[in-house]
C-alpha cells in the first residue's frame, strides 16, 4: 500500500493536518454549502460531519469575528460532535464548547460569550435564546444535524427563524440520511430551515461509489406453527367484528383489503373521547387498540410478551368497558388458554432463525453485528436466548428512560458499552431505537431487523450501520402479513423519497431564480424599517419555557420575549395586565385544593387587570379527570362574578395568538387624532333639523326645499309645516316647540327616542 500524500487530506488553516480525508463528493457539497443554505442528504457513514467541519472552517476564516454552532438532537450525539470538532479544528480547545441542559443557565451565558465553536442540544439553545442568554447575531454558521426533525414545533424551526432574523451573516447547513418519503414532508423541512439548495447522494452516486462497500439486503419470512397461526386467525376475526361495529356507527370507512393503522385508531379514540354522544363507541375503539397491540405482540414478539400483556389486563382492578369487551370475547379467552398451555420457554420462531443467522454469519468468530428490536422487553429476551444458544458475547444497548419494570441505561453506561464493543469485548449489540440515530457506533458486518419498521427514516438509519468501509449484510425478519406489509412499504417509500428529493431540489433552485411576490414584499418591508411594526414585549414566567405557547410566541416577528421568574401569573403584557394560563387539567387540580382562589386573589392584589386564560376544547373534558362538568361551571361562574375576565382557547397556538393580541392592544395604544369631518353647508342645515324627534334626513330636506332656510322653517306655523311631505301633526308640533325652546328644557319625545 502506497504512502499517504498530503493531498489525500484537506488542507486549511483552521483544520488540523491529516485529519480530514479529501473526498471529492464532500468537497463539491461543501463548495455549494458555503454559498447558500443547504440541505445535505447523504447515507450514514459517508461523512456528513466532515462536510460540516469544512464549511465551518471556511465561514470562520472568512468572518474572523464570527461564531459557529452544530446542533444535535441528543446529548450523547452533541458530545460526539464536540469531540470530533475538538480533534479536527485548528482552534484552541477552550474555544470549542459543549453546551447542554446539564450546565446551569448562568454558566451557559458565560460560555456563549467566551466560545467560538459550539456543539449543543436544540432544547437548550431554544431556551437560552428565549431567555436572552444567547445572541445569535455573530454566528456565521448553524449546522442542524438529523435535520429530518425540523418539522412541526421542534426547536430546530424556532432556532432557524430567530437565527435568520438576528444574524449579520447567516448560513444554515442541514444534514440527514433520510428526510422522509413524501415531497410534502421534505418541503416542510426545506421551508422550516430556509433552505436555498439541496445536495443529494446515494450509495449509487458516481462520486460516492468508490467509498462504499458491497451491501446485501435480504428478508426472511419466518413461518409460524399451525396452532400459532390458528390463534392469530381467531383474533383477527374478533378484531374484524369490533371494526364492523364502528363501521355500523359511521365512525370509520374502510374498503376490502384496507389496513387500519394504529395511528388511525388512536386518532379516532381522541375524537370519540372529545365528543361524548356515543360513549360505547369510545370503548369500542379502546378495545380495538388493545386487541391490535395484543395481536402484534403475539405475531411479532412471541408468546411470553403477549401473555404478560393480557395477564396485566386480567389483573387490573376496576376494569373498563373496553377491558370487558376484550376479555369476554371467547376468541381472546381461547388465545389466553392456549398461551397458558404452552411449555415453559416457548419462544417466537424468529429467535430460532436469528440464532441460526448469528452462527452462519460468523458473529461468534470475529465478526460483529447489531440486532435491532422495537420493544425493550423483547431485547432482553433476544439477548438471553442468543447468549444461551450461540454463546455470543453480547450486550443490551437501550435508552435512558425507565420502561415499566425495566431500568434504562445512563449515558455513561451507553458510552462504556460502545467503547467495549469497539475494543472487541462484545461481538453483538441488541439495540432499541437508541442505536439508530447519529451515535458513533463502530461499523459492523451484520445488521438484523428483528422487527420490520414502517418508517423509511428508521429503516435507512438502521441499514446504514453496515456496508461502509467493508462489505456488509442486512437481514429483515418478517413474520406475518403485517410485517411483510411494513417491509414492502418501506422499500417503496425509499424509492419515493429519492424521486421526491430530486423534485424538491429542482423546485428549490427555481425558487432561487424567481423571487416570489411574498419575498419581494418582505424585502421591500425590510428595506424600510420605519414601515415595520414595533415589537411588543411579553414577560414570560421561566416555568413556561419549553412549552408550546412560548414557542409559538417566539415565532411571531413582532413579539419579543423577556423571561424571568414571575411572582404571580404566567404572562405580563403591560403594567396593568397579567395573564394566568390554565389547561383544563390544571383547573381540575386547582379546584380540588382550592388553590385557584388564592392565586386569583394574588393576581388582583398585584395587577389592576388580571385575566384567566383557559385552554381546552370543551368543559366536558373535565369528566375524564373524575370532576363533574357542573363543578367547573360553578367555579368559572364564581370567578366571573368576582370580576375576573376569562378568555378561552382550544390549544397552545390559539393561546399564544390571544396573548400576542392582548400585548398589541396594551402596548400600541395611540392617541387618536380627531380630524374634523368636512361637510357642506346644506348637510349642516339638515343635521340641525334631524336633531328634532321625528325628523329624519328625508323630512329635513323636504322642509328646507319648501321653506328655503332654517329661519323660515322655524317661523312657519303647524299648519304650514304639515303641508310638507312626511310631516305629520305631532312632528309639526315638535318643530314649533323646538324653535321656541329655552336652553335647559326637555323636549317632548326626546327621552323616548334617545334614552
Amino acid at each position: 500500500m502506497g504512502r499517504e500524500q498530503p493531498e489525500d487530506f484537506i488542507q486549511h488553516p483552521l483544520i488540523k493536518p491529516r485529519k480530514l480525508e479529501a473526498r471529492l463528493y464532500q468537497q463539491l457539497i461543501s463548495a455549494k454549502a458555503v454559498e447558500a443554505n443547504t440541505l445535505v442528504v447523504l447515507p450514514t457513514g459517508l461523512g456528513k460531519t466532515s462536510i460540516a467541519t469544512m464549511v465551518m472552517a471556511y465561514r470562520l476564516q472568512k468572518f474572523p469575528w464570527g461564531k459557529a454552532m452544530m446542533l444535535a438532537p441528543t446529548r450523547p450525539l452533541a458530545i460526539q460532535h464536540h469531540r470530533f470538532l475538538s480533534e479536527t479544528l485548528n482552534i484552541e480547545d477552550e474555544h470549542i464548547v459543549l453546551v447542554t441542559g446539564t450546565i446551569p443557565p448562568k454558566k451557559r451565558a458565560d460560555l456563549w460569550s467566551s466560545g467560538r465553536v459550539f456543539s449543543a442540544t436544540p432544547q437548550t439553545v431554544e431556551n437560552d435564546i428565549l431567555a436572552g442568554r444567547l445572541d445569535l447575531s455573530d454566528f456565521v454558521l448553524l449546522v442542524f444535524d438529523e435535520a429530518h426533525r425540523a418539522v412541526g414545533n421542534y426547536p430546530y424551526t424556532v432556532i432557524a427563524r430567530h437565527y435568520l432574523d438576528k444574524a449579520r451573516e447567516p448560513r444554515i447547513l442541514a444534514l440527514t440520511a433520510s428526510p422522509g418519503s413524501s415531497k410534502e414532508k421534505i418541503l416542510e423541512i426545506v421551508d422550516n430551515l430556509h433552505i436555498q439548495h439541496v445536495e443529494v447522494r446515494s450509495r449509487r452516486s458516481p462520486d460516492v461509489r468508490r467509498y462504499v462497500a458491497e451491501l446485501r439486503v435480504n428478508w426472511i419470512r419466518v413461518t409460524l406453527p399451525e396452532d400459532y397461526q390458528s390463534i392469530l386467525d381467531e383474533l383477527r376475526s374478533s378484531y374484524q367484528d369490533l371494526l364492523e361495529k364502528l363501521i355500523e356507527r359511521g365512525l370509520i370507512e374502510i374498503e376490502d383489503g384496507d389496513y387500519v393503522r394504529l395511528k388511525d385508531l388512536l386518532r379516532l379514540r381522541a375524537e370519540t373521547i372529545a365528543f361524548k354522544e356515543d360513549r360505547f363507541a369510545s370503548a369500542l375503539v379502546a378495545a380495538l387498540i388493545k386487541l391490535h397491540y395484543f395481536m402484534n405482540l403475539l405475531e411479532t414478539q412471541g408468546p411470553e410478551p403477549a401473555k404478560k400483556y393480557l395477564e396485566k389486563v386480567l389483573r387490573r382492578k376496576g376494569r373498563t368497558i373496553s377491558d370487558r369487551l376484550l376479555l369476554e370475547d371467547r376468541r381472546v379467552l381461547k388465545a389466553w388458554n392456549w398461551l397458558l398451555s404452552l411449555p415453559k420457554g416457548t419462544v417466537h420462531p424468529k429467535l430460532e432463525e436469528l440464532a441460526s443467522i448469528i452462527d452462519i454469519e460468523g458473529i461468534t468468530r470475529g465478526k460483529r453485528g447489531i440486532v435491532f428490536v422495537n420493544y425493550r422487553k423483547t431485547a432482553e429476551i433476544v439477548l438471553n436466548y442468543l447468549k444461551e444458544k450461540t454463546g455470543v458475547r453480547a450486550s443490551l444497548f437501550i435508552g435512558q428512560a425507565r420502561r415499566e419494570e425495566l431500568k434504562g441505561m445512563s449515558q455513561e453506561e451507553q458510552r462504556k458499552i460502545l467503547q467495549d464493543f469497539s475494543s472487541g469485548k462484545y461481538d453483538l449489540l441488541v439495540a432499541t431505537s437508541i442505536g439508530e440515530e447519529g451515535l458513533d457506533i463502530p461499523e459492523v458486518d451484520l445488521v438484523v431487523f428483528y422487527d420490520a419498521v414502517p418508517s423509511v427514516i428508521r429503516y435507512i438509519q438502521r441499514r446504514g450501520r453496515t456496508g461502509r468501509g467493508r462489505p456488509g449484510k442486512v437481514v429483515v425478519l418478517v413474520s406475518g402479513k403485517r410485517e411483510e406489509f411494513f417491509y414492502r412499504t418501506t422499500v417503496m417509500k425509499e424509492r419515493k423519497m429519492m424521486k421526491a428529493l430530486h423534485e424538491v431540489s429542482s423546485l428549490v433552485e427555481m425558487r432561487r431564480k424567481h423571487i416570489t411576490l411574498e419575498e419581494f414584499s418582505m424585502n421591500s418591508q425590510q428595506s424600510s424599517n420605519e414601515k415595520r411594526a414595533p415589537e411588543v414585549i411579553i414577560r414570560v414566567d421561566a416555568r413556561e419555557l419549553g412549552g408550546e405557547v412560548v414557542r409559538k410566541l417566539a415565532s411571531f416577528n413582532d413579539v419579543k420575549i423577556s423571561v424571568s421568574k414571575l411572582e404571580v401569573g404566567d404572562y405580563v403584557v403591560s403594567d396593568e395586565v397579567v395573564i394566568e394560563r390554565r389547561t383544563i387539567d390544571d383547573l381540575v387540580s386547582s379546584l380540588a385544593n382550592r388553590e385557584i382562589f388564592e392565586q386569583v386573589d394574588k393576581l388582583k392584589a398585584t395587577y389592576k387587570r388580571p385575566i384567566l386564560l383557559i385552554e381546552c376544547e370543551t368543559l366536558y373534558e373535565a369528566s375524564k379527570s373524575g370532576v363533574r362538568s357542573r363543578s367547573l361551571m360553578e367555579l368559572i361562574t364564581s370567578l366571573t362574578i368576582g370580576g375576573l375576565p376569562i378568555l378561552w382557547s382550544r390549544n397552545p397556538e390559539e393561546s399564544a395568538e390571544l396573548i400576542r393580541l392582548l400585548a398589541i392592544k396594551e402596548q400600541r395604544k395611540k392617541v387618536l387624532e380627531i380630524h374634523p369631518l368636512v361637510v357642506d353647508d346644506d348637510t349642516v342645515l339638515e343635521r340641525v333639523l334631524t336633531e328634532i324627534p321625528g325628523v329624519n334626513v328625508f323630512v329635513a330636506r323636504n322642509l328646507l326645499r319648501a321653506f328655503g332656510s332654517l329661519k323660515n322653517v322655524f317661523s312657519a306655523s303647524e299648519k304650514e309645516l304639515q303641508s310638507v311631505e312626511g310631516v305629520d301633526p305631532i312632528t309639526a308640533r315638535r318643530i314649533v316647540k323646538f324653535s321656541n325652546k329655552r336652553y335647559g328644557e326637555e323636549l317632548e319625545g326626546k327621552r323616548h327616542l334617545y334614552p
